[in-house]
């Protein structure tokens, strides 16, 4: 029960406190998945880019699925344990979208298992699902910077 208009006043000024607290919070780990996502294409693009190998489009794809489970093991798997939610990121894919939208497909093109649910991307082969594929690790950038900027 309030008792007073003082009273009153100080709930409003900690209630936006605590939305502030928590927008601020939100905030530093988006920050945080951009740059441990950026980290990890960085990391990748060494290897990628690197035509001395030789690479097939088939070695680009094992370096590119890998980089892109990576990157969403590191955001998915983040928990925030002082208010038990977890990364921001999540709220605009699953875990099985994530990986699906990094190469560059749409919701409605993401291979979907028998139950109707997506398909796991373990199992995903593009060069069959998609005639046209070439592993792009620019691409892949590129998409992680869109779904930074949908948060």
């Amino acid at each position: 029960m309030i008792k007073s208009e003082t009273q009153l006043k100080s709930l409003i000024l900690l209630s936006i406190a605590d939305r502030q607290a928590k927008l601020l919070n939100r905030e530093k780990l988006v920050r945080e998945g951009k740059v441990q996502g950026l980290g990890i294409l960085a990391d990748s693009g060494k290897l990628f880019n690197n035509d001395k190998a030789g690479k097939t489009d088939f070695a680009k794809w094992i370096i590119l699925r890998t980089t892109i489970n990576n990157i969403v093991a590191r955001l998915f798997n983040n928990l925030n344990f002082s208010t038990n939610k977890t990364h921001p990121m999540r709220e605009v894919f699953s875990s099985e979208q994530a990986p699906y939208f990094l190469i560059g497909l749409e919701l409605s093109q993401m291979p979907k298992n028998q139950f109707g649910g997506i398909d796991s991307f373990s199992n995903f082969d593009p060069f069959k699902a998609i005639p046209s594929f070439k592993p792009d690790l620019q691409l892949v950038k590129s998409q992680f910077l869109k779904w930074v900027i949908l948060l």
